[in-house]
């Protein structure tokens, strides 16, 4: 279905999720069509269906590149989905250190609650990434916010050095 919607033999397909060029461009990893879009003042915040950012979906596709290339040219990381998450909660929920780390260095809300109440901390913790979790925590992440007790109780336990399944 992508590849139809790309080659637009579907354009009601696009228009039914309402992906925009930028979009794709980030979900195949493009860097240059993305930084070509972004030269030309495109806008850079457009939402889908669902919400999501081109910095979402480069976010969840793992490129780089492409999260790089909007957040230089102003692209706001903390809008949120349908469900609340930003993109620095899809970044913890993948457990990619350099995403977090890029997205935090371009003042990303580390305390930002989806609308269960999750941060990406509590994201991590749910996952059961331990590498991630120990990232964030470094990253200035409030053990406190957000957390709610199953999570809060999972977060003791690796606190204690052992993961509770």
């Amino acid at each position: 279905m992508r590849r139809v919607a790309l080659r637009g033999g579907h354009r009601s397909l696009k228009r039914c999720l309402q992906l925009t060029p930028l979009h794709l461009a980030c979900v195949y990893g493009q860097s240059d069509v993305v930084r070509f879009l972004a030269r030309k003042k495109c806008q850079l915040n457009p939402r889908d269906r669902f919400k999501k950012s081109p910095l979402m979906k480069a976010v969840e596709h793992q490129h780089k590149d492409c999260v790089a290339i909007l957040l230089e040219h102003g692209a706001n990381p903390n809008l949120r989905d349908v469900s609340g998450n930003t993109a620095l909660h899809l970044a913890a929920i993948i457990a990619s250190k350099p995403l977090v780390e890029l997205l935090l260095e371009h003042n990303a809300d580390i305390e930002a609650p989806n609308v269960l109440g999750y941060t990406p901390l509590t994201v991590a913790i749910g996952k059961r990434s331990a590498e991630m979790v120990e990232f964030l925590l470094q990253k200035g992440a409030n053990v406190a916010r957000g957390t709610p007790l199953q999570t809060h109780t999972r977060l003791l336990s690796y606190l204690r050095g052992q993961f509770l399944p």
